[in-house]
């Protein structure tokens, strides 16, 4: 038997993700690999209802400048305000900042899509960063993501029917349609702001990216598969889909009337559009993370089919602290996918997942893809139950046996319990690219 599965323990049960033919772990006292208790399988219908934003490829209209200044002589930061039609009885005005270099033609571009509470100022900083190395921002307000409060800039900044609510009130909002979501037209703000960025005479229209945290990071993932080919990279932190899976909004979405719960899934839930992405696309995510939980970032990471990478950051909750340098990573991975320079990113092959002969411990195998020097490597597991954010990482350093080849022997798990484990590297660079999250049940005999 091959089939190999991952194994997911949240909310008190076991679930498994089927994923591959490579190899079965059966198990001492437990149920073998095949005789599962709850295996999640997704309903992947989607209603697309971006399709005429998404096919409407005009840029929105600038309704006012409101300053453009100079930042360290070169750096042009551009403060403006958009129109956002979202239907008849909507239209937005969105604040944004567009941040490039003077005196550049045809520079990448990243649309930054910010976080939960969060507006476009929280992104100022990063935005100049960027631009110090060549890239064009745009950095909007979303409605349904931003704070009311704080992106109405006491009358300077946005507007519209949805800043009339709380923040998160009308999240999951269905009724009278799913449109109704504030959610809804948060990613249509952010598809109209990809054509405004893309329309700029200094951008290089074939070289846009978009990255984005926390909710926005549900957005990049949202945008990204939206708008297919026309984005060239995409990068994720902490967002994701699968919110039905494990995640702080499943108690929210299992409250939903089961047709509301039908309607939001398959219209506004980032995981099933995912498999539509046709770019690079980077997951950095937090092994402990509040929101978005191991279990729905992985879902949404099986969903890609082309070139992708993931990357836990151990024993952080909505945080990348415990990661060399995140930054690094990023500017590294935009550099490579928008600008063609600079090496690739580390890339990981699993080889083998077998019993240690002698003691029947988890042996793991890998070899890592990539022309730099490695600054270290880390097999990461835990045994911890219950809830995602409160499991303990343990770092074991594997052996290196071979020229990028390595070898780690991880702790037996005991009868009934589940080990999960994944694997971090970082280059010389300080990037760091990862695994996703495996399993492994106690083996039986030391046998496969």
């Amino acid at each position: 038997m091959k089939n190999q599965f991952f194994c997911w323990l949240f909310a008190g049960m076991t679930v498994f993700l089927l994923v591959g033919t490579v190899v079965q772990l059966q198990a001492q006292r437990t149920p073998s690999a095949g005789a599962v208790t709850s295996h999640y399988v997704p309903d992947l219908t989607v209603d697309n209802i971006f399709r005429a934003a998404v096919s409407n490829r005009k840029p929105p209209r600038i309704l006012d400048t409101l300053s453009t200044t100079l930042e360290d002589g070169d750096i042009v930061v551009t403060r403006i305000r958009f129109e956002s039609v979202i239907d008849s009885a909507r239209t937005n005005r969105i604040f944004a900042y567009l941040i490039y270099p003077k005196n550049k033609h045809r520079v990448p571009a990243l649309l930054m899509l910010h976080g939960g509470t969060q507006t476009a100022d929280d992104y100022y900083q990063l935005g100049l960063r960027f631009a110090r190395r060549g890239y064009a921002t745009l950095i909007p307000d979303l409605p349904g993501i931003t704070s009311p409060e704080w992106a109405s800039r006491k009358g300077n900044g946005s507007s519209g029917k949805w800043a009339e609510h709380p923040y998160g009130q009308d999240h999951f909002l269905v009724l009278p349609t799913v449109r109704a979501s504030n959610i809804y037209e948060g990613i249509i703000t952010a598809v109209q702001s990809f054509y405004l960025l893309k329309s700029q005479s200094f951008v290089d229209p074939n070289a846009v990216g978009i990255r984005g945290l926390s909710w926005g990071g549900y957005a990049t993932v949202m945008t990204t598969a939206l708008l297919g080919r026309q984005v060239k990279a995409g990068f994720a932190v902490y967002g994701s889909g699968f919110y039905d899976l494990s995640s702080y909004f499943k108690t929210i979405v299992d409250k939903l009337a089961e047709p509301a719960r039908r309607a939001w899934l398959s219209s506004l839930d980032a995981g099933r559009y995912a498999s539509q992405i046709k770019s690079p696309f980077y997951f950095m995510a937090a092994a402990n993370d509040t929101y978005f939980h191991p279990p729905a970032v992985a879902a949404t990471f099986a969903q890609l089919k082309r070139l992708k990478y993931i990357l836990f950051s151990p024993n952080n909750d909505h945080s990348l602290s415990n990661t060399p340098d995140p930054e690094a990573t990023e500017l590294a991975f935009f550099d490579y996918y928008l600008r063609q320079k600079g090496e690739a990113l580390p890339r990981i092959s699993l080889k083998k997942i077998a019993p240690n002969a002698q003691s029947s411990a988890p042996v793991i195998a890998f070899e890592v893809i990539g022309r730099l020097p490695l600054r270290e490597a880390n097999v990461w597991y835990t045994t911890s139950g219950g809830a995602w954010p409160t499991h303990v990482w343990q770092p074991v350093v594997p052996t290196a046996t071979g020229l990028n080849q390595y070898r780690a022997t991880l702790p037996n798990p005991a009868a009934g319990t589940t080990l999960h484990w994944y694997v971090t590297v970082t280059d010389d660079r300080q990037v760091s690219t990862g695994t996703d999250i495996h399993c492994v049940n106690a083996f039986r005999n030391g046998s496969l």
